[in-house]
């Protein structure tokens, strides 16, 4: 392998990115998401997996509180979420880093 081609390979990263709950109608009457977040950015598809279970786990967790409690299931950030190359979006480094503290940050 060339130098410049090991070089090239470790800039591929994967991105674990979850939509907002800013949604638009599509020409199906379908819902897309308007607004993407970064929720990790991680070295390999497997470590990224890995984070994108747990935070599905916690996203199945909160729907859960929620129906237990009799309440309308509402948005969950990480709702959605997915990993994804940036070999494939390079823009993907351009989405915002989605604030803990508050889900659903602009």
């Amino acid at each position: 392998m060339k130098p410049r081609h090991a070089a090239a390979l470790a800039l591929v990263g994967w991105y674990l990115i979850a939509p907002s709950d800013h949604w638009a109608h599509d020409d199906a009457g379908g819902a897309i998401a308007t607004r993407w977040y970064r929720l990790g950015v991680f070295d390999t598809a497997a470590q990224c997996d890995q984070a994108l279970r747990k935070v599905k786990a916690r996203v199945d967790a909160a729907f859960d509180k929620e129906r237990r409690a009799g309440h309308k299931l509402t948005f969950q950030m990480g709702d959605g979420a997915s990993c994804e190359s940036d070999e494939k979006s390079p823009s993907l480094v351009n989405l915002p880093v989605a604030d803990p503290s508050n889900p659903i940050s602009p």
